[in-house]
């Protein structure tokens, strides 16, 4: 899935300017308050309309406020569609995955599966760009959380997947690397190593 990824990345080009990392307890606050420019409901319209007229910042209370408006679909159904995706079966998975998506649109995970099975089964589907704006501006967000030393960067991600998939787009197998992990107040702090190379990973965890 992540060479498929990287050249849709590599086509459409992808910038990386650096936010630091999010104050997650105010962009709680801002995706929870209807008056707010941040409201997560109004986010949520632009993101599945119209997703390429939304700002960084826009993205970034999108990507890192989803826990305070998002839906979940039933974990037996989000199996079901990564099993079609791994028996190659493309053309039910597209079907299965748009579906997942009416639900859960801001889920990193689905739409980079989606896109690799656009990619294999149907180029030509209007639907795939609209798809990769989605997916670009999520990784947008996790990109630009970017902390510390060029060296040793920690990103803060919302699951262990989307670190994966951050991993991955910046050229680092983590499948290489040995882990490390330790609890702090916001989730869990995965700290992983190979030789001289490190990078980390802010998890953040759920409250409720």
């Amino acid at each position: 899935m992540i060479r498929i990824l990287l050249l849709f990345l590599l086509l459409t080009g992808i910038a990386v300017q650096s936010q630091g990392k999010p104050s997650i307890a105010e962009i709680e606050r801002n995706v929870q308050d209807s008056t707010s420019a941040f409201f997560y409901e109004r986010l949520l319209f632009r993101f599945v309309s119209l997703p390429s007229l939304l700002s960084t910042e826009e993205g970034r209370h999108l990507y890192y406020g989803q826990y305070k408006g998002r839906k979940r679909n039933p974990a037996e159904a989000e199996r079901a569609f990564f099993e079609l995706v791994s028996a190659n079966k493309c053309v039910e998975a597209i079907t299965a995955g748009e579906q997942l998506l009416k639900t859960d649109a801001v889920n990193l995970e689905i739409l980079g599966r989606l896109l690799q099975c656009y990619s294999k089964a149907d180029k030509g589907n209007p639907q795939a760009p609209h798809r990769l704006a989605q997916f670009r501006i999520l990784l947008d967000a996790a990109l630009n959380s970017a902390t510390g030393p060029a060296d040793h960067k920690t990103y803060t991600v919302m699951n262990v997947v989307d670190g994966y998939i951050l991993a991955a787009t910046l050229g680092t197998d983590l499948m290489q690397f040995r882990r490390r992990s330790r609890s702090v107040p916001e989730g869990m702090l995965d700290n992983w190593k190979k030789g001289r190379k490190k990078i980390s990973f802010l998890v953040i965890y759920s409250k409720e």
